[in-house]
């Protein structure tokens, strides 16, 4: 009775440690083309899955589908989005239904696995730029890393205080302690 008890909270306890990133995310497609091969010639990849990632710079609600500006960057070998020197350009994606603005805002990393479905041409000031678009099949947003500022345990310069390994005694004499000596209580 007590192994089957131990064996099922090893089970649920391991199926606690399981990733939530999708497997379509975590897995690339075969063949997987890269992002630049399918932006120089959209057509020869139309209907294509892809899997793709960066960073969000805007969000658009239509009426029944979300349209997302992504950033494109390598992704790693999880799904997630490489560094903030790599990008590579600008691909849309659409993913059916209402995403919202502030929780897809601005800055947050985002990896899709779609289909590229035809060439968007929007402008960026007042340059035309060619964007692909990428039928969302499957998203991930990626949770943001809180960056904890690293405090150092001890206080500079003295590790243990300035009179270490001396201490001062009750008349103002300083002694040496003696940590690591065992002592006879003979």
């Amino acid at each position: 009775m007590s192994r089957r008890f131990i064996l099922c909270l090893a089970i649920l306890a391991l199926s606690a440690c399981a990733s939530q990133v999708p497997i379509l995310i975590k897995l690339p497609p075969n063949p997987d083309p890269e992002f630049l091969q399918v932006k120089n010639d959209i057509d020869t990849f139309k209907n294509q899955f892809v899997r793709w990632g960066g960073k969000i710079i805007s969000v658009e609600n239509k009426e029944s589908s979300t349209w997302i500006e992504v950033l494109a960057s390598p992704l790693n070998g999880y799904g997630r989005p490489g560094s903030n020197s790599d990008y590579e350009g600008r691909f849309m994606a659409s993913i059916d239904g209402f995403l919202d603005p502030e929780l897809y805002s601005k800055d947050r990393y985002l990896t899709v696995f779609g289909t590229i479905d035809s060439e968007f041409v929007q402008l960026i000031d007042e340059h035309p730029y060619s964007y692909p678009l990428v039928s969302t099949t499957e998203h991930y947003l990626w949770p943001e890393y809180r960056a904890v500022p690293y405090q150092y345990p001890y206080y500079y310069p003295y590790y243990h205080g300035y009179y270490y390994p001396y201490h001062t005694s009750h008349f103002g004499f300083h002694q040496r302690r003696h940590h690591f000596r065992f002592h006879n209580y003979y």
